[in-house]
């Protein structure tokens, strides 16, 4: 994810990304990559300065650390049911979380 978004900061667009954004909105997709490589710089920047690992909690460090959560939630409630169907409720079922868990995420 870190590499496409500085090679989206330089300019660099690959393929994929051609196919799924629309040309006229290319030119927003760099400027949001340099926003957030701004905004993540910024943040490893005040961590340094600070001499603590805090600013890096709240931003950018949640993506990596908390990443494997979603994944969690996600398979249970789609585990084991139809795939390829157009009914979503074919495809889904209600998962409730304990509040711990709901915290967390």
């Amino acid at each position: 994810m870190f590499g496409k978004i500085v090679m989206h900061a330089f300019g660099h667009i690959e393929d994929f990304t051609r196919v799924l954004v629309p040309a006229d909105k290319l030119r927003r997709v760099v400027w949001e990559a340099r926003v957030f490589l701004l905004l993540l710089v910024g943040t490893l920047v005040a961590a340094v300065e600070l001499g603590t690992i805090v600013p890096l909690l709240f931003v950018g460090l949640p993506s990596f650390y908390g990443a494997w959560l979603l994944w969690f939630f996600a398979i249970t409630q789609h585990a084991g049911l139809r795939e390829d169907v157009l009914d979503h409720r074919m495809s889904t079922r209600t998962v409730y979380i304990t509040r711990s868990s709901a915290s967390s995420t």
